[in-house]
């Protein structure tokens, strides 16, 4: 559970400086023109499949405004495939103002390099398709697809399943968490509180006056600055279009750092 919620807040953070140190962004591939929501840049797909998947996503996007993006690459640029994920999803801006963007992003194997492959969810999925689900779809429906070396099946099969689960027609049974790391994270964080007042009372003893107003202030809440808040922002605009035939364009772009991704 731990590990879950550091790996989220540190892809986040690698997102969030890289784009704030105005680094170049080389490795996010270029947004389609015109947008398309299949992208097979890494040519896993035959001309068929590709415009057979295109056509279903866009439908599912006209029916429900729910965007799954779908990217194939032969190189991840030097970074993370989950970090590039999430750029995928806020510089294209996949979703719409509801923010209920998917990006299935996978790198494709080669003689040098291992075939990787990364689900990322837009603040309006990721209650649904949280971490464990999107590890389930990517350990049950693509890995062993693409294995046998069946690309079309593996990502045809996960986005009909992440289309059953946005529309409630089934659901994955959650990983109950493990009671011993439950557990052991209770220990350390008695622990911690246990040598904090200890630590204070010791310092009251050897300054009964306060320390003449100069003891140690510790603030804890909305303001303080130690835990902030606000409102979530991203990238992105707000548009889209109607079905016609085709794709009518991306629409959002807010990805708050859920989901998951493996490896064959």
């Amino acid at each position: 559970m731990r590990h879950i919620v550091n790996r989220r807040f540190l892809t986040v953070l690698t997102v969030l400086l890289t784009c704030g140190m105005g680094l170049p962004s080389a490795q996010v591939p270029e947004k389609p023109y015109p947008p398309r929501l299949v992208n097979d840049l890494a040519g896993m797909l035959t001309q068929a499949e590709n415009d057979s998947l295109e056509e279903e996503l866009v439908k599912y996007d006209f029916r429900t405004s729910t965007q799954i993006c779908v990217v194939t690459l032969n190189d991840l640029g030097g970074m993370d495939i989950m970090s590039l994920a999430y750029k995928i999803g806020e510089s294209w801006g996949v979703g719409n103002e509801a923010n209920n963007g998917v990006v299935l992003l996978i790198k494709n194997k080669t003689r040098d390099s291992r075939g990787e492959v990364a689900i990322a969810t837009g603040y309006g999925t990721e209650g649904i398709l949280t971490d464990a689900v999107c590890r389930r779809l990517i350990e049950d429906d693509i890995l062993p697809h693409f294995r046998e070396g069946r690309s079309y099946e593996g990502i045809h099969q996960a986005c009909q399943h992440i289309e059953g689960l946005l529309d409630g027609e089934f659901e994955f049974e959650e990983e109950e968490p493990d009671i011993w790391v439950v557990f052991g994270i209770m220990i350390i964080l008695a622990i911690v509180a246990i040598v904090f007042f200890a630590l204070l009372i010791k310092y009251s003893k050897n300054h009964p006056d306060g320390g003449g107003g100069k003891g140690p202030t510790i603030i804890i809440g909305p303001g303080s600055g130690l835990f902030g808040g606000g409102g979530r922002s991203g990238l992105g605009s707000f548009g889209g279009g109607g079905f016609s035939g085709g794709f009518g364009g991306f629409g959002g772009g807010h990805f708050g750092g859920g989901g998951a991704h493996g490896s064959w």
